[in-house]
């Protein structure tokens, strides 16, 4: 009886491996694009934006196959799967109807509705994927630090640039024309928008953070030096900056 149970248990844990790796690698994945992205220009020509959803949709790719394989394939209901099925719907329909009939609410121009519309369909994916695929509160930590160092790094590297006098992103891309360039993005609004998003991350994580140390050790005084926080403050200083 004590073999039999021990084999179950064996087969159980070779069972686990294959998902476990399946996981991690989907984590890697969607870890790359959410780095590479606003590295690479913010995707904002054919090779990254390419090379992005090539990223994204291999990390849906393995999360359907996982579920496939466990032999359920269900998506952990959240307030957004609603909006994001119909967004999809509408981008589809206006899409053939421009395509294939002359209906006014058809798209005009199905070239850009069909590459605009799979970019759209990517930062869709990204988040159903990573919202099934975290499955602990160490993997949300992970993206929620990879997201920030970035915006911090890439903050930091935009205020080198403007000190350095630099006319080219990385010292060698040129910017397009008429668009005032800040790190690595051609456009400076651009990446307003994105460190504005991440500032406000950062800002709850600070104090999701704050709020974990009060509950574990009762009223807390804030210490610059203690922990984590340091490089939280250093990271919203040079983002607002």
């Amino acid at each position: 009886m004590r073999l039999l149970k021990n084999r179950h248990c064996e087969a159980r844990r070779a069972e686990a491996i294959p998902e476990q790796c399946m996981s991690s690698a989907i984590e890697l994945l969607l870890l790359l694009a959410l780095i590479f992205t606003p590295v690479a220009f913010a995707a904002r020509d054919l090779l990254t934006v390419s090379l992005m959803e090539i990223l994204i949709f291999t990390a849906a790719f393995l999360w359907l196959t996982r579920s496939i394989f466990k032999g359920k394939v269900a998506l952990i209901n959240t307030a957004l799967n609603i909006p994001i099925l119909l967004f999809a719907i509408i981008m589809v329909l206006e899409y053939l109807a421009g395509t294939m009939t002359s209906a006014r609410w058809g798209t005009i121009y199905p070239y850009s509705t069909k590459v605009y519309s799979l970019g759209l369909l990517s930062y869709m994916i990204v988040f159903l994927v990573m919202v099934n695929n975290t499955s602990s509160r160490r993997r949300l930590n992970r993206f929620i630090a990879a997201i920030i160092s970035t915006g911090a790094l890439l903050a930091v590297f935009g205020i080198i640039q403007r000190l350095a006098g630099a006319e080219r992103i990385f010292w060698f891309r040129e910017p397009r024309e008429t668009m005032l360039f800040y790190s690595s993005y051609f456009n400076c609004n651009y990446f307003a928008n994105y460190i504005n998003m991440v500032i406000f991350l950062a800002l709850g994580s600070f104090l999701a953070y704050l709020a974990h140390l009060n509950r574990k050790k009762g009223f807390y005084k804030f210490n610059l030096f203690e922990g984590w926080n340091i490089l939280f403050v250093f990271a919203l200083i040079m983002m607002i900056v």
